[in-house]
């Protein structure tokens, strides 16, 4: 009999644990996707600037070979790609702007995808005058 109580009350704790830790988890899923996302289009709609979390990999890369003294030609390779990195976010970001249900209302979602759109051409420029 004592073995019995003993099993169930395992099972308890054990649902219990597997419970607190899926709602956790899903916390985590929450913050990483949706809140980088926000934090994201906080940055660039109130700077017009690459959000530090996307180009901190890409700066230290192009410092290690600018201390390096690495030819000019890869340090804008390497620029290059970042900011084809940097747009391709950007129009993730769109994407998800337009079909995300977590904006106060439509004009919201014009306003900001329209500023979106005006910082995407500013980085377009960049990517053209450092390709030419």
């Amino acid at each position: 009999m004592m073995n019995i109580v003993i099993v169930m009350v395992l099972s308890v704790l054990f649902i219990l644990f597997l419970s607190i830790g899926s709602i956790w988890y899903m916390n985590v899923l929450l913050k990483k996707f949706v809140g980088e996302n926000h934090e994201s289009l906080e940055v660039i709609t109130s700077s017009g600037e690459v959000p530090l979390s996307w180009s901190k990999p890409y700066d230290k890369k192009i410092r290690n070979l600018e201390e390096l003294g690495a030819p000019e030609h890869k340090i804008i390779k390497l620029r290059t790609k970042a900011l084809n990195k940097y747009l391709a976010k950007l129009k993730h970001l769109e994407r998800y702007l337009k079909q995300t249900n977590l904006v106060e209302d439509e004009k919201t979602r014009r306003v900001v995808l329209s500023q979106l759109q005006i910082v995407r051409q500013r980085w377009e420029e960049d990517l053209s005058r450092e390709c030419s």
